[in-house]
């Protein structure tokens, strides 16, 4: 498969998973109006379950970009010299994964301890908005609607769940801090 037909199966299935949240969550809408709330809450897991997905999938997406496709291009392409542009973001522009942890944390607590994933990303960003610069807010180069500080913070919340701060057995969608992840928030919050 070619590199653009692979990144065209992405876009594809990003679209996709897309209709399917809307018409899942046209026809939750429906149901709660008419008052059949066993399907619409069917429909919410269902919605929640796809957004998730979504989710995956642009991460996925990126990686792919960036573990397939780049490094196949940037073999095949002589160096790029120092002060030329080129469409990956060099390093230390953006703000480093490490300042997220903290933010990530805190949002959880804002929201009782656990919610759904997007008004934690929502919640972290509003935490982080003094010292978000300009390229954490330009796009990912595979999902130019997904600025690079929200997949940061997905990519952080991979890594918190690995160290048993956040829940690796919450609901799909859902994102929760752990016991564990209280006591290291309550020792390291001064650190902001």
């Amino acid at each position: 498969m070619k590199n653009s037909e692979s990144k065209d199966a992405f876009t594809i299935l990003l679209k996709e998973l897309n209709t399917s949240l809307d018409t899942t969550n046209q026809e939750g809408a429906r149901a709660f109006q008419t008052g059949n709330l066993d399907t619409a809450s069917v429909l919410v897991q269902r919605a929640q379950k796809l957004e998730d997905l979504r989710e995956r999938v642009r991460l996925l997406a990126n990686e792919w970009d960036d573990l397939v496709f780049k490094s196949v291009t940037e073999s095949k392409k002589p160096s790029i010299p120092k002060g030329s542009s080129s469409k990956k973001l060099k390093r230390g522009l953006r703000t480093h994964e490490d300042k997220y942890r903290i933010p990530l944390l805190q949002a959880l607590v804002d929201l009782g301890g656990s919610s759904n994933l997007h008004p934690v990303i929502d919640r972290v960003g509003e935490i982080m908005k003094p010292i978000l610069n300009e390229y954490d807010y330009t796009p990912i180069n595979s999902d130019p609607d997904t600025p690079r500080w929200r997949n940061s913070t997905q990519w952080v919340r991979f890594s918190l769940v690995k160290e048993g701060l956040m829940s690796s057995d919450s609901p799909v969608g859902t994102w929760e801090i752990t016991e564990a992840g209280r006591q290291w928030l309550a020792e390291n919050e001064d650190l902001t």
